[in-house]
């Protein structure tokens, strides 16, 4: 599975980038917004999104993001209305950092399975 990493923090990106390769899938540093909007087409077969992703908001860049592609959330703030407020994007899951990378790699090997 190709999944879009739209994560501007490095050592975050070398991270996801190292469990999503151990999980199986291929994934593509996404540094920003800018990055994510001149791709040409849909590429991703899945978006993993940081909630604070640069300078830009993850709900606002993927209100703005004109393809359909299911989004997992990444984030470390705390906010029971996160899910509710995402569905309409495309949200599928909510990964609430701090995680375990092992628990990682095991959710992202599921996810090849479906």
């Amino acid at each position: 599975m190709r999944i879009f990493v739209c994560e501007d923090d490095p050592d975050m990106q070398f991270l996801l980038s190292y469990i999503l390769k151990k999980a199986g899938h291929l994934p593509v540093i996404i540094p920003d917004k800018k990055s994510l909007f001149n791709r040409s087409s849909p590429e991703a077969d899945l978006i993993l999104m940081d909630l604070r992703f640069g300078d830009d908001y993850g709900l606002d860049v993927l209100k703005s993001w004109t393809y359909e592609c299911p989004v997992i959330l990444i984030t470390g703030v705390q906010n029971p209305d996160l899910q509710g407020q995402g569905n309409a994007l495309g949200i599928i899951d909510i990964i609430r950092k701090p995680f375990n990378p092992v628990e990682l790699i095991t959710y992202f090997k599921s996810l090849s399975l479906k």
